[in-house]
């Protein structure tokens, strides 16, 4: 094997084995959408169907839960705002129910990352301004509830997708090469 072949081969094993200890999911849908399971209102009361006439989704989160069965690093990004949908506001909390703890947050199409021991994790993604009343008071649960007040121009169409990626950091053994 050329020196050339060699070193593209030594980096695509690189970039195989770095993706085989991540795994990445995408969470997306609409604030304004009634059939994503995920829409909660800022009460944290799941969303009726059909919708009251009342129902405003820029105040509403979406909610997703993750297990993750070790430590590892959970890094969340968009880029929901860039393209003219959701300004987000991303909160994450730890534990198995609505009594999880606030984590941290970030906002805009900004990348939130942290190492996190294995446990259950929620992520609420909602419109810019409205933030949970554990990370305005400084202490309390994702069961607090959302102020439900929102910036009516960070809502823009109500769409958000956001990149959820969880690397143990572990990298697999090399594989074994076949004799020549």
């Amino acid at each position: 094997m050329n020196t050339i072949t060699q070193a593209f081969a030594a980096a695509l094993l690189a970039l195989v084995g770095a993706a085989a200890h991540a795994s990445t999911q995408v969470l997306a849908g609409s604030l304004g959408d009634s059939a994503d399971p995920h829409l909660y209102a800022a009460d944290l009361t799941a969303l009726p169907t059909p919708l009251p006439a009342d129902f405003d989704p820029s105040n509403d989160v979406a909610l997703y839960q993750f297990n993750f069965a070790q430590a590892g690093t959970f890094t969340l990004g968009s880029t929901t705002y860039g393209l003219g949908g959701l300004d987000p506001y991303i909160t994450i909390f730890s534990g198995n129910d609505f009594s999880a703890t606030l984590v941290g947050s970030t906002v805009d199409d900004a990348v939130w990352s942290a190492p996190v021991a294995a446990g259950s994790y929620w992520v609420a993604i909602g419109a810019w301004e409205n933030m949970s009343f554990a990370e305005n008071t400084g202490v309390g649960t994702l069961a607090d509830g959302f102020i439900g007040i929102v910036d009516s121009v960070g809502y823009a169409d109500g769409k958000y997708s956001v990149t959820a990626t969880f690397d143990t950091g572990v990298t697999p053994p090399p594989p074994i090469p076949e004799p020549s």
